[in-house]
């Protein structure tokens, strides 16, 4: 098979990798702080051989970290970590495009009406991913075995909505009687969680496990829980979805969406939306339109929303950077955080034993090949249960350390102009026990004897 062959029995696989890196480069600021980068710093760190739960916090299982590091071992960029998801969301869409063949670009569409944050590599796109796949393998009617093995890695991949979407299977198996499904779905589900369960044992990791993936959890959700447009909207969404259930229970689909709500619990905003919403469209496209090709029409769609998402995001290009950075190479970075960090990093040469308490704490550390530690993600909810108290008697007993903290941000965050994910209290702590000693533009460094 020559390549004009293979080109033409896969056009449509190719075009959606082109909008795929297309979209993934188009959102690059969202890149470029908070998760993702945060989520990159992960893998960084796997790659450098510092382990989950030992010797940085993660709230969540870590499939996706893993999986990432793997691209990472041969060229450790941020660029690599960029294009694993991109090779992702195509084979999804392999997948997608085998048990919706009609207009398999249809997903797009929900897609792109929450501005495409689909495709900021995270945890959460992983685990929108692998429920696509999941949905495509049902609709297909495909093996028990390779079903319950995903849903051992979707657990893996973020255990909340691995068992959330597991809860609502599970009623559809014993609704409909299906035992013997089920039992085969499990045993092959508990493989890659034993194996699991076997690394969190070897590496001693269980208790920290728990506390930061399950106990942690009440702080998580105390402390981030949103409540706005997004929430009415979610919730009505869910209970049409009980509803399209009871006039057709024997899709399991309507099933997968049901358990894909756990996209926006806790945290009810749009970033978190835009996982949920194309889950929970797929069976509705698929009841609705799936006798209808709509080709041209989603095609111009897709352009608007696409042309609509350039015009949005201009602004944020104004003051980007093409970089040539130690793990940022090729990629685009605000002028501003470049410089700030470029600048931050010549000064605190002076201060070798240093704790950086800032957002971008984690570009900082990457960068400059500093060890990923539990406070490069200083959020709510991120040092497990009670975390807040143990973090800040754990921050005082530093001895001969300096901390270093934006003031403006800190005075920002803290009077609730700003953000409420990240912990003030930590600097407030710092504040209790050690001296300052120097300030430079913004920041404000103190020294624990």
């Amino acid at each position: 098979m020559d390549l004009r062959c293979i080109i033409k029995n896969n056009k449509n696989i190719i075009l959606f990798g082109i909008l795929s890196t297309i979209l993934t480069l188009l959102i690059l600021p969202y890149h470029m702080g908070y998760d993702a980068t945060w989520e990159y710093g992960m893998s960084h760190a796997i790659r450098n051989g510092w382990l989950p739960y030992n010797d940085f916090n993660t709230i969540t299982t870590p499939l996706f970290f893993f999986f990432s590091s793997i691209g990472l071992f041969v060229w450790d960029q941020f660029l690599v970590y960029l294009l694993e998801s991109i090779l992702l969301y195509t084979i999804m869409f392999h997948f997608y495009q085998k048990a919706f063949p009609q207009n398999p670009f249809l997903l797009m569409i929900p897609m792109g009406l929450c501005f495409f944050f689909n495709y900021i590599p995270s945890y959460n796109s992983f685990s929108f991913i692998l429920i696509v796949i999941l949905m495509s393998l049902e609709k297909q009617n495909k093996s028990d075995r390779w079903i319950g093995l995903l849903l051992g890695l979707l657990i893996l991949s973020k255990h909340t909505i691995g068992l959330g979407v597991l809860f609502f299977l599970l009623l559809y198996f014993l609704i409909h009687k299906k035992y013997k499904s089920l039992w085969t779905r499990l045993c092959f589900m508990m493989i890659p969680v034993m194996i699991f369960g076997i690394y969190l044992i070897v590496t001693n990791s269980v208790f920290s496990f728990f506390n930061l993936c399950v106990f942690g959890l009440f702080d998580f959700g105390e402390k981030n829980t949103l409540m706005n447009g997004i929430t009415i909207l979610s919730m009505g969404l869910f209970f049409l979805n009980i509803c399209l259930i009871g006039k057709n229970k024997k899709n399991i689909l309507l099933y997968y969406s049901l358990g894909s709500i756990l996209f926006v619990i806790p945290i009810f905003d749009l970033s978190h939306f835009a996982y949920y919403f194309p889950i929970y469209m797929i069976p509705i496209i698929d009841q609705s339109f799936s006798s209808f090709s709509f080709r041209y029409f989603t095609g111009i769609i897709i352009g608007v929303l696409l042309l609509g998402n350039i015009v949005i995001r201009i602004p944020q290009y104004q003051n980007m950077k093409f970089v040539l950075g130690n793990h940022f190479r090729y990629t685009f970075i605000n002028q501003d955080i470049w410089n700030r960090n470029q600048n931050l990093h010549q000064k605190l040469k002076e201060y070798p034993n240093y704790y950086l308490l800032t957002y971008d704490n984690m570009y900082h550390d990457i960068e400059y090949n500093r060890k990923i530690t539990e406070l490069n993600v200083p959020l709510y909810g991120n040092f497990g249960y009670d975390g807040l108290n143990k973090m800040k008697k754990k921050l005082q007993r530093c001895r001969g350390c300096y901390f270093v903290y934006d003031e403006d941000n800190y005075l920002t965050i803290k009077n609730r102009n700003g953000s409420k994910h990240f912990i003030y209290e930590l600097v407030d702590a710092i504040h209790e026990t050690c001296e300052k000693v120097d300030a430079w533009e913004e920041f404000r460094i103190c020294y624990q004897k």
